[in-house]
């Protein structure tokens, strides 16, 4: 999910994406936060979920979910599209890291938890420095759309 999170930052610095989308002001705001707001809403019913049908399936479905966003969002032709792409990726995301964060501490054994857990919010910042410098390695005006998709 780090990923996911500077992901719309290094696409703003691409000159493709942002002739493409051309957003900004309380559009290019809308959507940003639109990865995130639908989960503030949705965060009791993904913890009754992960509690009634498991960890592992709720991780799963979010899983489903987050690759479909990312196909979404990698095909968008508009900025209804991309949106859609974000609110799919960001809101069962919220769902997969819920499920498995749940599920990885109960299946550590209980003196490695502490360890496990450290290290899975440790991953965050991970996928973030590995999303910005994948932005900026395809700033590159000669792959036109496909730089940002």
């Amino acid at each position: 999910m780090g990923y996911d999170g500077s992901y719309l930052n290094a696409s703003q610095a691409l000159p493709t994406w942002q002739r493409y989308f051309n957003l900004s002001g309380w559009r290019l705001g809308l959507a940003s936060a639109s990865a995130y707001l639908p989960a503030l809403v949705l965060l009791p019913l993904f913890s009754y979920l992960c509690d009634k049908i498991g960890r592992r399936y709720s991780a799963s479905i979010g899983a489903v979910f987050v690759i479909g966003g990312a196909i979404l969002g990698a095909l968008a032709k508009n900025e209804g599209m991309l949106i859609a792409g974000r609110i799919l990726v960001g809101t069962p995301g919220s769902l997969l890291l819920l499920g498995s964060n749940l599920l990885l501490n109960e299946i550590l054994h209980p003196r490695l938890r502490s360890i496990g857990g450290a290290l899975f919010l440790s991953f965050y910042y991970v996928g973030s420095c590995v999303s910005a410098w994948v932005g900026y390695a395809v700033v590159d005006e000669a792959l036109g759309d496909w730089s940002w998709r």
